[in-house]
């Protein structure tokens, strides 16, 4: 009983306010309103009162169903995405070739830029970003997609930062 009584008080609450709830009764009412406005019937003020009291006592009833339902939806969309990222996640992790130390690859990378050496050139800061994400136990992998179709931009190369087999971030050097 008071579980009934509390699901009630929320529910007056959520008409009495400006709620989800209230909008949609006063857009009924005025929808009415509106219709008979055009016929020239005038509705007697205590049928829009009942009106109202009828559709905020169905709304109060459904509106935990239309939540649950609401909510039902949103998590079955992120399970599709989670999904959908873990087989993406997945096809990248084939494409991880060897391991590479940070001297190795800044080596490798090396840019020389208004006489000055810089480890990846104008993507610098994003090397940064890649080496602060680090932490211990995470290593770099060089990775290189496989090939597209000719043409297309579907092929890419560079370093990526893996923790626990994992792809965490990635900095792609060149796309083809």
């Amino acid at each position: 009983m008071i579980y009934l009584s509390c699901y009630l008080f929320i529910g007056f609450l959520l008409v009495a306010l400006k709620s989800p709830i209230r909008k949609l009764v006063d857009s009924e009412v005025t929808k009415i309103e509106i219709s008979n406005a055009f016929s020239d019937d005038k509705v007697p003020a205590v049928k829009i009162v009942l009106l109202r009291i009828i559709l905020s006592a169905a709304l109060i009833l459904i509106y935990p169903i239309m939540l649950f339902s609401e909510f039902k939806e949103k998590r079955a969309k992120r399970s599709k995405i989670k999904g959908e990222l873990e087989a993406k996640q997945q096809a990248r992790r084939k494409w991880l070739q060897y391991e590479i130390s940070v001297k190795k690859a800044e080596a490798k990378y090396m840019v020389v830029i208004d006489n000055e050496n810089i480890p990846f050139g104008y993507m610098h800061t994003t090397w940064i970003k890649l080496l602060n994400r680090m932490q211990d136990g995470d290593k770099l992998h060089e990775y290189k997609s496989s090939d597209g179709s000719p043409g297309q931009l579907t092929g890419q190369e560079g370093i990526a930062l893996t923790r626990n087999g994992k792809i965490v971030l990635d900095l792609a050097t060149r796309l083809d």
